[in-house]
């Protein structure tokens, strides 16, 4: 059996929370259990949470735009190629898929284009380097039209993954992998943790990156924020094992855009209000949720990925093998992820 404990610290952004302990006790939400704070941490605790940071500082190093110093932000300047790392190889390829059934809509350049829509105020600073300012938006912040932004046609979409794991980058193009980057540190985390320690059929883990998790040995109960009205729940679901991830228009916004915004297009996506996908990874998880924003459901079984629900004009649809959705409780409201 597994050391119990249970973390909530920050990363990426947002807020990352990681809980081991017996089944028994971790039914339901994790909001009835106390975190500790990353420094009272002791033993095998300590230990893994260390490699969490390492995990996490890895990643930002590499892949993250809104890290100044990190290869893809260095390459957005200066152009150039790099190797995709091993543990993003999948994401990559993932990607691919993603960008085929959207018509090119999701996809990994979608930075620039971000960028000019104003969306670049997060502080991504690895956690164990020393803090590295990143410019505040402020109130003169312009914001481009979609005629001002160069976007990718297809034969760029086309060759941007056809020299896969390598990646050639003009001076401009930024790669932004928010559409499945968190996704991807649930999962290396979560495997790192199993590699770690002694997980048997009493325990539970959950690996939560503010919403996108992944679960072994649950139940755990999931709450589908409403799209409608983020201080309410849809309804609650139960997960065993696999992960979840939903998106919206809600998470984020800059004046008049949220931060679903299509690459051939350049416009935010309107096709649904909200989405929640339940898959085997938390990395397509994470990439089906956004996908859904530009394409039918439907076609998520490209990705591997059947179970999935959308809200649309204040209704619910759900495919068939989608968790039951159960109506919440009064003691549901306020415990989604």
């Amino acid at each position: 059996m597994a050391q119990p404990f249970h973390v909530v610290f920050p990363a990426l952004g947002t807020a990352f929370e990681v809980a081991v302990g017996p089944s028994a006790t971790m039914g339901g939400s994790m909001a009835h259990h106390k975190p500790t704070h990353p420094d009272a941490l002791t033993g095998v605790a300590r230990h893994c949470f260390h490699r969490i940071i390492g995990i996490l500082d890895e990643l930002v190093r590499d892949l993250s735009r809104w890290y100044p110093q990190s290869t893809v932000s260095q390459l957005a300047i200066t152009g150039g190629q790099f190797t995709v790392p091993d543990y993003a190889r999948p994401m990559f390829a993932a990607y691919k898929t993603a960008a085929d059934i959207t018509g090119g809509e999701v996809h990994p350049l979608i930075g620039a284009t971000l960028r000019a829509r104003g969306f670049h105020s997060d502080d991504h600073t690895p956690l164990a380097a020393p803090p590295h300012p990143t410019p505040a938006l402020t109130a003169s912040t312009s914001i481009a039209s979609p005629a001002d932004i160069p976007q990718l046609t297809t034969d760029q979409h086309n060759q941007f993954f056809a020299t896969l794991p390598t990646i050639a980058l003009a001076p401009g193009q930024v790669i932004d992998i928010g559409a499945a980057g968190k996704g991807l540190a649930v999962d290396l985390i979560t495997e790192a943790l199993i590699e770690e320690l002694p997980i048997d059929s009493d325990d539970t883990l959950l690996v939560n990156g503010s919403g996108d998790l992944r679960v072994v040995g649950g139940p755990i109960t999931i709450g589908l924020e409403n799209p409608y009205n983020p201080a309410e729940i849809l309804g609650v679901i139960t997960l065993t094992e696999g992960s979840f991830a939903a998106s919206s228009p809600a998470r984020r916004t800059h004046g008049k855009w949220h931060h679903l915004i299509g690459e051939i297009s350049g416009n935010p996506a309107t096709l649904v209000d909200g989405a929640f996908v339940v898959a085997p990874t938390a990395m397509l998880a994470d990439l089906a949720a956004t996908c859904c924003f530009f394409t039918h459901p439907e076609n998520l079984t490209a990705l591997g990925v059947t179970q999935w629900a959308v809200a649309a004009q204040e209704m619910l649809y759900s495919s068939p093998d989608f968790p039951v959705v159960e109506a919440p409780r009064t003691a549901d409201q306020g415990q989604h992820p």
